[in-house]
């Protein structure tokens, strides 16, 4: 069994993304020279990080409080959403 086999067969229970993969999991023991207790433990801590600072749904709840300033300083920054290649002008 591959030791990315058995980190996902450990963090089954915790697994809070939709998605988790092979080579995602894999990229921690990588990351750990294939130590799955550290690779774990650096898995575990990645999913807290995500939750502690709403990563996963930065887009939804992320208020721009300074946006008027931001605009008045920076013009060509009112077309952004709607602009692809800055081609507003």
């Amino acid at each position: 069994m591959r030791g990315s086999d058995r980190a996902s067969q450990m963090v089954a229970d915790r697994l809070t993304r939709t998605h988790v993969d092979y080579f995602y999991l894999r990229r921690f023991l990588r990351a750990r020279t294939y130590d799955l207790e550290r690779a774990t433990v650096m898995w575990l801590n990645h999913v807290a990080w995500l939750k502690e600072f709403q990563v996963n749904t930065i887009l939804q709840d992320f208020y721009f409080a300074e946006r008027d300033e931001f605009v008045s300083a920076y013009p060509q920054a009112r077309c952004m959403p709607q602009c692809v290649r800055h081609a507003c002008d």
